[in-house]
């Protein structure tokens, strides 16, 4: 007797659509057996015929098992089994998921003292085909002058498939073709801006046709340029003053600003002002506009002067002294960009709470040096002095003490 019996999960390679297996093409001998190929993959819905044969096997009789080992009731009407001149024949009409899996055939022979010997044929691996899904198509972003691969696949595509790369932007233009693989690359040397856009992979076996589409995209350095106009300004103290910047590069810069090392303002893409309103001293320095993105960083800067009063003399000092007169001298402070153009000198009774003009004179501020006249001997005196330019008058030094000689003294 031949026993037809399914060992594991069922299934069976298809054919395109409704086409039935050839039975008698490429047939092999193995072991005594006749067979068609090993494995086969098989679409959907398809046809299938499995069959196997033994030259020394004249048996009238057969029956079929069930995947868990349980006869069929009523195989040859479910499975459309037939048997003739030694050859079993198993049919399957709608080949689907559940008849996936290993097949196996086995005979009985009998001898003369009706003993029986049964001998078991090779598996016959039958699989559904899975449709390439284009899982994997991949193409990273890459900066000018690189190299690139773009990867497309689908590894769990049965059987392999046959691959297309097409550039889309190109009229369709084909790149490469490659088949009967799980996945396949295409590689650009020497990146050009003009290789960005839409690629498209296109896979494709028995059991169907897809495609996925990607968008290369070719990274330039930025490109940053504070349109301002000039590479310095100088403005007044109060003054407001606005500060324009673009970067441009692929992707889309960010760009971030700094004042000195302080950043001041992030986050705005491709172009950005920086507003400076009621302008301080504090506020001088160089300002950067920094365009960064994935490519790279490019940057320009600006310098910002704000004219403000001068800062305090230092250093004031007596350089000469009478019992009535003291002779002042003192280090000038910062013009802070407006030129100083003279000072004024104050003085008091240590103690008193009346300041009193010694001197205030306009000369250009060249003048670091004042007389101070119709003082008391041997008596304390604060002194203080400051300078004015054309946005005002700054801050007094530090007070000095200094006490007259008495009567007759002089140095």
């Amino acid at each position: 007797m031949i026993v037809l019996r399914v060992l594991t999960c069922l299934t069976l390679v298809s054919l395109s659509g409704g086409q039935t297996l050839n039975l008698y093409e490429n047939v092999t001998l193995i072991g005594g057996w006749t067979v068609y190929p090993i494995s086969y993959i098989v679409v959907e819905n398809a046809s299938v015929a499995l069959w196997c044969k033994r030259d020394d096997t004249v048996i009238p009789v057969y029956q079929v098992k069930s995947f868990d080992e349980t006869t069929f009731g009523n195989a040859i009407q479910k499975f459309g089994l037939s048997y003739e001149s030694g050859t079993l024949k198993l049919n399957i009409d709608r080949f689907s998921k559940k008849y996936e899996g290993d097949w196996r055939c086995y005979a009985t022979v009998l001898d003369a003292n009706l003993r029986a010997t049964t001998h078991t044929g090779p598996v016959r691996k039958v699989e559904l085909a899975v449709a390439p899904t284009i899982s994997q198509f991949t193409a990273p972003n890459t900066n000018l002058s690189d190299s690139v691969t773009i990867t497309c696949g689908s590894p769990e595509a049965k059987p392999d498939s046959s691959y297309l790369f097409i550039r889309r932007q190109k009229t369709g233009q084909i790149l490469k073709n490659a088949s009967l693989t799980k996945t396949v690359s295409y590689t650009i040397d020497k990146v050009k801006e003009t290789d960005a856009g839409l690629y498209e992979c296109v896979g494709e076996n028995k059991a169907g046709r897809r495609s996925g589409t990607v968008y290369f995209t070719v990274q330039t350095v930025p490109h940053t340029l504070i349109l301002n106009g000039q590479n310095s300004y100088t403005i007044s103290q109060m003054d407001n003053i606005i500060f324009r910047c673009e970067s441009s590069g692929i992707p889309v810069p960010g760009i971030w600003w700094f004042h000195d090392d302080q950043m001041q303002k992030a986050g705005e893409q491709g172009s950005s002002i920086l507003t400076i309103t009621s302008a301080k001293k504090i506020d001088t320095g160089t300002y950067t506009c920094e365009g960064k993105n994935d490519a790279g960083v490019d940057m320009d800067t600006v310098v910002l002067q704000v004219r403000v009063p001068p800062d305090a003399p230092t250093n004031l000092t007596a350089n000469g002294r009478t019992n009535v007169s003291i002779t002042l001298s003192w280090t000038a402070g910062s013009e802070n960009f407006s030129p100083i153009d003279g000072y004024e000198v104050i003085y008091r009774q240590t103690g008193s709470s009346d300041w009193m003009i010694a001197g205030n004179f306009s000369d250009g501020g060249t003048t670091t040096e004042q007389l101070v006249e119709g003082l008391i001997p041997l008596t304390d005196y604060d002194f203080r002095v400051r300078a004015r330019n054309a946005i005002g008058e700054g801050e007094f030094s530090d007070i000095e003490k200094l006490i007259t000689h008495p009567n007759g003294k002089k140095c």
